[in-house]
């Protein structure tokens, strides 16, 4: 990404109809985010895996103007997971999410911490393609948290953290049975994107 999103020219108003917004740090967004948090959108932001989003100073820039962020936790244990979630919380995240693919997934507010396990996939079935689980499942544990009452100023209750962990690791399931890689997306007309 060259330039940040620019948010003039009524892409402001745009985003503030939507119930949430995510970004991620591919996207430029970090210089905008504090200007969207003050819109009506929960804010959710996927850290991916690199060490260099994990770092206080970028975690300090991010963290605060975001409701739930998503942290690739592959290769770390459940402590250590826990760990990175909890300072992302400490540095300003409403709650932060670690997926950790076979390993499954936790979850923290900073006082509640939940994990749930992969699901797994049938001895006869064939997976397809999992590039975009993670997105799956980071999609199936926003539309449940929402569905459960979930806003900037309702934070969940341990029971929605869970049911949210288990609609992802549903979602995250169902991807597996889906072509989502490179070369199977559908045309999308020009009006119906602003970017």
């Amino acid at each position: 990404m060259r330039d940040p999103i620019d948010l003039d020219g009524g892409r402001d108003d745009y985003l503030a109809g939507f119930d949430l917004v995510h970004s991620s740090v591919y996207s430029g967004t970090e210089s905008v985010l504090p200007r969207l948090r003050t819109r009506r959108p929960l804010v959710s932001f996927d850290l991916s895996s690199e060490p260099e989003f994990r770092t206080p100073e970028y975690l300090d820039r991010v963290a605060p103007h975001c409701d739930v962020v998503l942290f690739s936790c592959a290769g770390l244990d459940e402590s250590a997971s826990f760990a990175l979630l909890d300072e992302a919380v400490r540095r300003g995240a409403g709650l932060a999410l670690g997926t950790r693919g076979t390993d499954g997934a936790l979850t923290t507010d900073g006082r509640v911490h939940r994990t749930a396990p992969a699901r797994v996939v049938a001895p006869d079935a064939e997976i397809v393609d999992t590039m975009g689980c993670g997105d799956a499942f980071m999609a199936g544990f926003l539309v449940s948290l929402y569905a459960s009452g979930w806003r900037r100023d309702r934070r969940p209750d341990a029971a929605a953290l869970q049911s949210a962990l288990d609609a992802g690791a549903d979602a995250a399931h169902d991807q597996c049975f889906v072509e989502g890689a490179f070369g199977h997306g559908r045309p999308t007309p020009a009006a119906a994107s602003m970017w």
